[in-house]
């Protein structure tokens, strides 16, 4: 199976108990190159749309973007959990 990357967002909440964790696009990109290719073009863009994302959930706000990285799925389950989620 081919490896994806995908644009990912270490964010900094205000979860009470998680307050850092990922969120990522929903576009795979075959390469890293592609992918990091898009990211900064867009990178402004991607990270508005997280605040907006997380605009949509009744308690969780962003506090800030802390960065910004094209990471395999493998990559981000692994950050995930070591971030306690």
């Amino acid at each position: 199976m081919p490896i994806a990357y995908i644009i990912t967002a270490l964010v900094w909440t205000t979860h009470p108990t998680l307050p850092l964790g990922l969120i990522n696009s929903n576009q795979a990109f075959e390469s890293k190159e592609l992918c990091e290719e898009l990211l900064e073009e867009t990178s402004d863009l991607f990270a508005a749309s997280v605040g907006n994302f997380l605009l949509r959930t009744e308690t969780i706000r962003l506090k800030k973007v802390l960065s910004m990285n094209c990471l395999t799925l493998q990559d981000i389950k692994r950050y995930n959990t070591l971030l306690g989620h």
